[in-house]
């Protein structure tokens, strides 16, 4: 999946690193992909999945980013803290 979200992401022009490319995916696919994201731009949005590793969550806030997703489609907030086990 990293392969994947890299390949989209280096076709919007987002540096996601020296990733391979995705076995099995077709290229066209790809591209088709990122064009629907280009061209929805900031009512786009991309999210990764529970099971994911960091890698692709940061390669899909680096493509809302570059799509100025952030602060428009997607609203960022802060964590809540997990008191559980403290004492006052």
């Amino acid at each position: 999946m990293i392969q994947l979200a890299a390949a989209i992401a280096a076709e919007l022009g987002v540096n996601a690193g020296n990733v391979a490319k995705p076995a099995g995916v077709d290229a066209k696919w790809i591209s088709e992909c990122a064009k629907d994201l280009k061209s929805s731009g900031s009512k786009a949005l991309v999210v990764a999945g529970c099971r994911q590793p960091l890698a692709v969550h940061l390669i899909a806030h680096a493509i809302n980013a570059a799509l100025s997703s952030v602060g428009q489609t997607v609203e960022l907030i802060e964590a809540p803290v997990d008191h559980v086990g403290q004492h006052p």
